[in-house]
């Protein structure tokens, strides 16, 4: 029995490890440097996480000389913040790491998340978006071509909040309304907040903004109250045109509502989900704003893979298929 557990254990460090070297194998082929983020730094290097994930959910450790140091919790915070500070105009980077980040639940308790993830630093162009968009696609139709990735633009929900009056605490609450798809909680807000008509109508509108690119953008248009929410739809619209030619289409979503878990992206965002899995198994976007608590603000794109959730999609895969199993070709490779 205890063999059979130990050899168990060792066959999922092997798996993970295969997975691991998937990824990194397509990352080194399209140009990334590795860079290792810290295990954990002084608290003060995440304080721009305070307002998103909160000190309740950072691993805390009190050091020999009484300083408060924080287990990493997100891998992108922990690598742009030894950045940023040294960064000179001109510089361009593309980075992979795989490293671990660390959350504290109060009914989970503290748990370990695994990533490979990409950061590509300097470029503010569109099309950057678009390759980082089809590099995480590529990745996730490596290992199963059944997923869907839902995309997003968070200037759609930026704009609207920027033409309120809402203090910061309101709005961090109704982003967290949207964060959790809460509609009768957008609608109480909505009717008791004193809003304009409408962006009272936006909000109560806002959950029905997911879906095919065409319905979304034809829906989102009547919502638009400036030029940054104009310029979301522009770029959707244009994404799905470059998604469309790459034979991606099928396999994409679109929501003008979506709040991300941290939340400090700034632009294009996305999701990436597995059948039977609840959890995204990768997310990313642009967050140039969030480089700016940092010193200087500059172009910045990435995303990360949960290597547990593609080890363990692997692994099922294996028992359903036969040890010889095949993965599947990226889209790219096809055409």
């Amino acid at each position: 029995m205890e063999y059979n557990l130990i050899q168990k254990e060792i066959d999922l460090f092997r798996e993970r490890y295969k997975t691991r070297r998937i990824i990194e194998d397509i990352l080194i082929k399209e140009g990334y440097e590795y860079f290792e983020p810290s295990s954990f730094d002084d608290m003060d290097r995440f304080l721009p996480l305070m307002n998103t994930m909160g000190q309740a959910s950072m691993v805390k450790l009190i050091a020999s000389d009484s300083r408060i140091l924080v287990l990493n919790p997100d891998n992108t915070t922990s690598i742009i913040s030894r950045i940023v500070p040294l960064w000179q105009d001109g510089m361009k980077f593309r980075l992979f790491y795989s490293a671990t980040a660390s959350r504290s639940d109060r009914e989970l308790g503290i748990s370990e998340i695994r990533q490979v993830g990409v950061e590509r630093l300097g470029e503010s162009d569109f099309k950057t978006d678009e390759e980082i968009i089809l590099l995480a696609l590529d990745i996730l139709s490596q290992f199963s071509i059944d997923f869907v990735m839902e995309v997003s633009n968070s200037k759609f929900v930026d704009g609207l909040l920027g033409e309120t009056d809402l203090s910061p605490v309101e709005k961090r609450r109704l982003r967290g309304l949207l964060y959790r798809k809460d509609k009768q909680g957008i609608s109480d807000f909505a009717k008791a907040a004193p809003l304009p008509e409408p962006i009272s109508n936006s909000l109560l509108s806002i959950l029905n903004l997911q879906g095919d690119a065409e319905d979304i953008t034809a829906q989102g248009e009547r919502f638009c109250i400036n030029q940054k929410m104009a310029d979301s739809i522009r770029e959707i619209t244009a994404l799905k045109k470059f998604l469309d030619a790459y034979g991606y289409l099928d396999n994409v979503s679109f929501d003008l509502s979506m709040i991300t878990e941290l939340d400090y992206y700034d632009g294009l965002m996305f999701k990436g989900y597995y059948p039977g899995y609840f959890k995204d198994a990768l997310s990313g976007g642009r967050y140039d704003s969030f480089t700016e608590d940092y010193g200087k603000k500059i172009p910045a794109i990435g995303f990360s893979l949960d290597l547990d959730q593609v080890t363990n999609l692997r692994i099922k895969q294996k028992e359903k298929e036969g040890e010889d199993f095949g993965l599947p070709q990226n889209r790219r490779s096809q055409r």
